[in-house]
């Protein structure tokens, strides 16, 4: 009755991450549909409903398995027509199709350039930018910074988080200022120096309450970047203002995309990336 239970509880639950795989697979269908990107919005829905075959394959195929092992004589037992057999055909070739259709998804990704260019004033798809919008995607693309980060893991809760931070090059004297917080289940965590930390013999730092930063690269040069020891369910808050050029462009200042809200970084998995890509783009479409 145990191992029944058991199983049983294991049937359910993934199912539900099939269900729930398949169902942010139709969210991001709708939502590149709504940014005019269709071929994307396409792969999605495929990826979708293959998700849904998956889920009903993961349910009945997982049903079968428990009557078969109930029934009298070892014979198979067939839910809705099929074998436990027959079942896991069902879900490997549905699993196949998602895989497929996810990387044609991200294949199908519209670059900053081609959303910029799709909106514009002379762009082919609606809504178009406003005047200022398209002069302020257009310094996006030239000058944003570029943020790409990198998860360590280490022994059991430890973690290192590298973000590498690429200016743009530009003919003056550029100026990049930057705010870092980083947080554990919502409580603010304290900083600890990297440099002193090592400098400091048998010095001790609880993940819980604190998490160690340093430089990622030496000098104030176009590559920099925080390298940040920490627990793996920290999250890393990321706010910039960077002026290609005070002297000479002293209108133009950026923020990260999406502010005032912080660029928040996480530890990252087979199945999760730190962020989602998305968030790190120059240049979004206009709603």
């Amino acid at each position: 009755m145990l191992v029944t239970r058991l199983k049983s509880g294991a049937i359910f639950a993934s199912t539900a991450a099939a269900g729930i795989l398949a169902s942010a697979d139709l969210i991001k269908a709708i939502s590149a549909s709504h940014d005019s990107n269709h071929e994307q919005a396409r792969m999605h829905l495929y990826s979708a409903i293959a998700g849904g075959a998956l889920t009903v394959a993961t349910g009945a195929g997982g049903v079968a398995s428990v009557a078969t092992a109930m029934a009298a004589g070892g014979k198979a037992v067939a839910v809705l027509g099929l074998t436990p057999g027959g079942w896991a055909v069902i879900a490997l070739l549905a699993m196949g199709a998602v895989i497929y259709f996810t990387l044609q998804a991200d294949d199908a990704q519209h670059s900053p350039i081609e959303i910029w260019l799709k909106h514009t004033a002379w762009g082919v798809v609606t809504p178009r930018f406003t005047l200022a919008q398209e002069l302020d995607a257009w310094h996006s693309l030239h000058f944003s910074p570029r943020i790409t980060p990198k998860w360590e893991a280490h022994r059991g809760i430890a973690g290192t988080l590298r973000l590498h931070c690429t200016l743009p090059e530009v003919y003056g004297q550029s100026d990049f200022q930057s705010k870092i917080h980083v947080t554990l289940y919502g409580a603010p965590l304290k900083s600890v120096d990297a440099a002193a930390a090592l400098r400091t013999p048998g010095a001790i730092v609880d993940l819980n309450t604190q998490y160690v930063i340093g430089p990622l690269t030496d000098g104030p040069g176009a590559d920099r970047g925080w390298r940040i020891g920490m627990h793996e369910d920290a999250k890393v808050k990321l706010e910039y203002l960077y002026r290609p050029d005070p002297e000479n462009l002293p209108s133009i200042g950026l923020e990260q995309p999406g502010a005032p809200d912080p660029l928040v970084f996480t530890s990252s998995s087979f199945l999760f990336d730190s962020i989602d890509p998305a968030k790190l783009a120059p240049v979004k479409a206009p709603k």
